[in-house]
């Protein structure tokens, strides 16, 4: 009988513990966010690609690995940066090319973030020789842009009623590995917002100088 009652406590135990069991979770795979503080910056700005490890752990390793324009061959990585109290990381990237970035956390097992493509900016600069040019006369518009890409059309436009109207074109010289520059004497008539404009090439978006007011007498 004292047999019988133990085996019955046993099963009854066990019973009790089998739904427990049965509804224990694993557990949840590690995963890392990703993102840019600015999507798109002007040749030569930094932005930032920070994310939060899912655990909250603080001192994960965490990979930046790029791929840059044309966006061919596989990630490398770059940098690698240690998560902070409560899993947060962030890596300073200097915009000097288009480029994707995934971050890898050196969790057991292993996360990787989505990807996110930072675009980069032509910067072009802009000096006028006359802001106050007589009527009729001939003004040097004169600039750098970065990166070099020598040959590439440089458009003078002027603010219209609606949007900017072409007004003169040239083409940026070799100046250095990094930079070309351009130069162009325009006939300036009306009194307005200049500005200068480089398309877009090489996985570049267009470049566009700060607008000069000129005002003609």
């Amino acid at each position: 009988m004292r047999n019988l009652c133990t085996l019955t406590t046993a099963v009854v135990l066990m019973a009790l513990a089998a739904p427990s069991a049965l509804g224990a979770k694993p557990a949840a795979k590690p995963t890392v966010t990703i993102a840019l503080s600015h999507s798109t910056v002007t040749y030569g700005n930094n932005t930032t690609v920070s994310g939060v490890l899912s655990t909250g752990a603080a001192g994960v390793n965490t990979t930046r690995q790029s791929l840059m324009f044309p966006f061919s061959g596989p990630f490398a990585d770059s940098a690698t940066t240690p998560t902070v109290a409560g899993g947060g990381y962030a890596f300073t990237v200097l915009g000097t090319q288009t480029a994707r970035f995934q971050v890898v956390a050196g969790t057991k097992p292993g996360a990787t973030s989505p990807v996110v493509t930072l675009t980069v900016r032509r910067r072009l600069g802009l000096r006028v020789s006359d802001l106050t040019p007589a009527k009729g006369r001939r003004v040097n518009f004169i600039g750098v842009s970065k990166p070099a890409d020598a040959g590439a059309v440089v458009s003078v436009q002027r603010r219209a009623l609606v949007g900017w109207k072409t007004i003169a074109t040239t083409t940026l010289k070799a100046a250095t590995a990094g930079a070309s520059t351009y130069g162009v004497r325009v006939a300036i008539s009306h009194s307005g917002r200049y500005r200068t404009v480089v398309p877009g090439s090489l996985g570049y978006v267009a470049g566009t100088s700060p607008a000069e007011r000129l005002t003609v007498h």
